[in-house]
């Protein structure tokens, strides 16, 4: 969150308390924070967008309710396979808003000629996906099939993000990357265990889930801001580089 280190502060002392708790199985503390730190997010961005009115910025809102909702729904206790499937259906439609506001934010930079050689990372990734959906399959359950279709939807939402090192800065898209892989991390280790039955594999998944947020918002707000200062307002996209 550059620029605020109000909310930069808010947000790692609201983070670090709720994963304390998680250490100490105070279950209480850990539910009463947990909530808490996605929206510290929100308002930030929703504040940037009155400041800057970036046409990125509501995309990235959208991204990051979604994946706050998935993560209330994961944890609500009663009928809990059925919120588990809510949970997992809306990080969907998450990661699928993530994966519009990558493509999208290039889509009006001059295109480039680059040569499959070049494509060896999304090459990777996609091998790296499959293999770690393959890993979490026998964990998964009645939750396959959307748990497959979120592997697909990671796979495509990774592939924009790292074609965006062709258009953007290499801080914008080096700190978003780190925010991406650690959403994968996330989510790989939550796939292998997805109703928390053991403590610390919630708390990495918790740790990996807040440093994702951080750098995918921090990451993007820079190109953001950088485009704001070029073409303010709404002319933001009008930007050719």
């Amino acid at each position: 969150m550059k620029g605020n280190k109000l909310f930069n502060t808010i947000y790692i002392i609201v983070s670090a308390v709720s994963i304390s708790f998680l250490f100490m199985d105070l279950s209480i503390g850990f539910y009463i924070t947990k909530p808490l730190i996605v929206p510290v997010l929100l308002v930030f961005l929703f504040i940037k967008f009155k400041e800057i009115q970036h046409p990125l910025i509501p995309l990235l809102m959208v991204a990051t309710f979604f994946s706050f909702l998935g993560d209330i729904f994961l944890m609500i206790t009663l009928e809990e396979a059925l919120f588990k499937l809510l949970g997992i259906c809306t990080f969907i439609i998450a990661q699928a808003s993530y994966g519009v506001l990558y493509f999208i934010s290039i889509k009006h930079k001059n295109k480039k000629i680059i040569s499959w050689k070049q494509r060896w990372p999304e090459a990777l990734a996609l091998i790296i996906t499959l293999s770690a959906t393959g890993f979490v399959y026998p964990s998964l359950g009645d939750f396959v099939v959307p748990g497959v279709i979120y592997a697909f939807v990671t796979a495509i939402t990774i592939i924009f993000a790292l074609n965006r090192r062709f258009y953007v800065s290499k801080k914008s898209y080096t700190v978003t990357l780190m925010g991406v892989f650690s959403f994968f991390m996330s989510d790989a280790l939550m796939g292998d265990d997805l109703f928390f039955t053991r403590n610390f594999t919630l708390a990495l998944v918790m740790i990996f889930y807040v440093i994702g947020h951080y750098f995918v918002i921090n990451g993007m707000m820079m190109q953001i801001e950088k485009e704001a200062k070029k073409a303010p307002f709404k002319d933001a996209f009008s930007i050719k580089n």
